[in-house]
């Protein structure tokens, strides 16, 4: 038997609901309707909504199906000029292959220290003790500097970082703050990585409550860049995330320290530094993990900059240029002759942080199906998806013993968005797509998210 679950609140969900709870009579506009071979809930499956993160299940689909489980970013790492006596009268030459992973905590093997050692052991094969010049980061495409339709209030949060010619560090700093009596002035106490350029200013202020309800405005276009609302009082450090500015040049300045720590010196020479003469030796290259990894952590922890990197790449690949605009056209080319593409999403970005992108369940199931079908790499997309109730965004959710660890999938959220795609697990070869997104609701995302649980639980546990 087949089954086929489609579910979708309408966007007027619960906007006659005033209490922090779900009515179902009144808040669950689906239905459930039988066949002889397919179950469906497909009450407003082709009402378009705002699916937050889980478009990433669209992006990371395209991106195993475009360019493989096993590609690889590639960052190269030479030298111009000549090495005399161990002294390289040139510059090391970085150049970026846009790997979104390079110096990403959330991988063993990308962590900083293994970076900039393996380049420091390239230079060490080279004999080079000293650089008569400089390090200079060369970029094999446009640069992308501005976000996808995404809310000014996102931008400088470490969530909404846009991809950058050369990622570095997830592209996050750590901003420590101090507070004192509630309603005083927070101060910035630490920043890490330094971020030479730019300056950030607190204007947050302590208050009664235990949360971190501070905000980091700014975009690499702008020098200053400043924190608004709050955090506990009477805390001598209290640590937020925010964007990177400008990840390549911390990249720079971080690699420089390093490779002085580690007696390999500098004299910037102006002359030597800026010279185009001399073709670019390779020293070494750098290799991410394989798209098969990178699109589990994309998934399991909802990663918006790999995301959104993958997002670029495909418009690369697609049109030999990286902007938002070709990434639409690179999903919407590869999907438009095996779904109903063009009735079914309106994207913007490959992470889902844009408010402006809008989708249907119908969709979603449609490119689930499709994948679990067609897809030679259907296992690898499986492994990509967080486990109900054990593991990624699943794991607080569906922990009924009934459905508990059967649910595959991915959760999406932002303010009254609440939404989850996957599959069921019904038995070993039976695997049940479904969607269910609620926007635009009055009560608390706990609530849609608890309600949302117990509609899910019940109805696949029959």
């Amino acid at each position: 038997m087949k089954y086929i679950i489609t579910l979708c609140f309408t966007l007027i969900f619960t906007q006659i609901i005033a209490q922090d709870s779900f009515n179902p009579d009144e808040a669950l506009l689906c239905k459930l309707s039988r066949t002889e071979s397919k179950v469906f809930f497909s009450e407003h499956s082709k009402v378009p909504a705002v699916p937050a993160s889980l478009l990433k299940l669209v992006t990371t689909s395209t991106a195993l199906e475009v360019l493989g489980p096993n590609f690889r970013y590639r960052t190269r790492v030479g030298y111009t000029g000549d090495i005399i006596n161990g002294v390289l009268h040139g510059n090391i030459i970085i150049v970026s292959g846009n790997d979104p992973t390079l110096g990403s905590d959330l991988f063993d093997s990308t962590s900083v220290d293994i970076l900039f050692s393996q380049i420091k052991h390239s230079l060490e094969l080279k004999q080079i003790q000293h650089i008569k010049g400089d390090i200079q980061i060369q970029f094999n495409s446009a640069t992308v500097d501005y976000p996808a339709a995404r809310l000014w209030e996102d931008m400088g949060n470490y969530y909404g970082g846009i991809p950058n010619n050369l990622n570095f560090r997830d592209n996050t700093i750590r901003i420590t703050l101090q507070s004192t009596e509630v309603g005083s002035k927070v101060k910035v106490v630490d920043i890490a990585p330094d971020i030479d350029y730019y300056t950030i200013q607190s204007n947050a202020i302590a208050a009664a409550h235990q949360k971190d309800s501070a905000y980091v405005y700014g975009i690499s276009q702008l020098q200053k860049w400043w924190i608004e609302g709050s955090i506990p009082a009477n805390l001598e450090a209290f640590t937020i995330k925010s964007a990177m500015p400008d990840p390549s040049m911390v990249f720079v300045q971080d690699l420089r320290l390093f490779l002085k720590e580690n007696q390999i010196e500098f004299s910037n020479n102006t002359e030597e530094s800026t010279s185009t003469d001399g073709a670019f030796q390779l020293l070494c290259e750098v290799y991410s993990p394989t798209l098969s990894e990178i699109i589990k952590v994309t998934n399991h922890k909802s990663n918006n900059l790999f995301a959104d990197q993958l997002f670029l790449t495909l418009a690369e690949r697609y049109s030999g240029v990286q902007s938002w605009d070709n990434g639409v056209l690179a999903i919407e080319s590869f999907w438009k002759d095996k779904i109903d593409y063009v009735s079914n999403f309106n994207i913007k970005d490959g992470s889902g942080l844009s408010p402006k992108n809008h989708l249907t369940s119908e969709g979603i199931v449609q490119l689930l199906e499709w994948m679990q079908n067609n897809s030679s790499h259907f296992d690898v997309f499986k492994e990509s998806l967080a486990i109900g109730g054990q593991s990624g965004t699943l794991e607080y959710v569906f922990r009924d013993s009934k459905i508990k660890g059967k649910i595959l999938g991915k959760s999406g959220s932002m303010e009254s968005v609440v939404a989850y795609a996957g599959y069921y697990i019904k038995n070993d070869n039976n695997y049940i797509p479904f969607c269910i997104i609620a926007n635009n609701f009055l009560s608390s995302s706990k609530s849609a998210r608890k309600y949302i649980d117990k509609y899910l639980t019940a109805q696949f546990s029959k």
